[in-house]
C-alpha cells in the first residue's frame, strides 16, 4: 500500500479501479492469443453502430442464436488493490467506484463462422495457443468495449429465447446504464486526478 499525505495529514483510501478502469480485461481473464491474430483497423464506435443498426433482422437472429449457445456473457473479475492517496481539493467529492465492465467471449473451432462473427462485431478473430482434445484449433472473439457490448446486447436480446440468458443480458445492460451514471457523476474525471496524481507519487519514489 502506498501512502501520500496532505498539509493536513488527510489521506484519500483510493480504488486501484477508477485508474484502470478503462484498461482492458484480457489479461486479467486469462486470454491466451497468439501474435498472428488477424488484426485489422477498428471502426469508431459511430461507425460501429451505424453498421450494426443496419443488418438484417436474419443476420441479427443468426448472431442472436449463435452467442445465446456458445457465447459467455461476464464481467470483469479483476480483485481491487488499495492505496491512499491526498488531493488537493479536499472539497472534491469522491464518487463511488466504477461497476464492473461487462464482456461477451465467443470460442468455436470453426474458423469460417468465427471470421464472419469477427467481421460483425468488428473484433479480432484470435487464434489460441491450445488445442481441443480432437486436436482442433481455438478460436475466440471478445467484445470488451462497454459500449459495444451494450449495443450488440440491445440488438439480440429481442431473439434470444430462454429466462437464464435473458437475464444475464439484462444484468449486464444494467452495467452499461450504471457506467453511463458514473460518468456523468464525474466519476471518469475523477479518475483522471487520481492517475495524475498516482504519477506524481510513483516518480517521487523513484527519486
Amino acid at each position: 500500500m502506498n501512502t501520500n499525505t496532505n498539509n493536513n495529514g488527510k489521506n484519500l483510501d483510493i480504488d486501484l479501479l477508477f485508474i484502470v478502469e478503462e484498461t482492458p480485461v484480457s489479461s486479467l481473464l486469462g486470454i491466451e492469443t497468439q501474435s498472428n491474430a488477424q488484426e485489422k483497423p477498428k471502426k469508431t464506435l459511430e461507425e460501429f453502430e451505424n453498421m450494426f443498426s443496419n443488418l438484417d433482422n436474419v443476420v441479427i437472429a443468426w448472431l442472436a442464436g449463435l452467442l445465446q449457445g456458445e457465447a459467455y456473457f461476464g464481467t470483469d473479475s479483476r480483485k481491487r488493490g488499495k492505496f491512499q492517496i491526498s488531493l488537493e481539493d479536499s472539497n472534491y467529492t469522491s464518487p463511488s467506484p466504477p461497476p464492473p465492465a461487462p464482456f461477451i467471449k465467443l470460442e468455436m473451432i470453426e474458423q469460417d463462422i468465427m471470421t464472419k462473427v469477427g467481421e460483425l462485431l468488428d473484433e479480432s478473430v484470435n487464434e489460441q495457443n491450445r488445442r481441443t482434445v480432437a486436436g482442433n484449433k481455438v478460436y475466440r472473439v471478445t467484445v470488451f468495449s462497454r459500449k459495444k457490448v451494450k449495443i450488440v446486447l440491445e440488438a439480440i436480446k429481442p431473439y434470444v429465447i430462454g429466462e437464464k440468458t435473458n437475464t444475464k443480458i439484462q444484468l449486464l445492460l444494467g452495467l452499461c446504464v450504471q457506467h453511463e451514471q458514473w460518468v456523468d457523476e464525474g466519476g471518469r474525471v475523477y479518475a483522471a486526478k487520481l492517475a495524475n496524481k498516482a504519477s506524481q507519487i510513483a516518480k517521487k519514489n523513484k527519486t
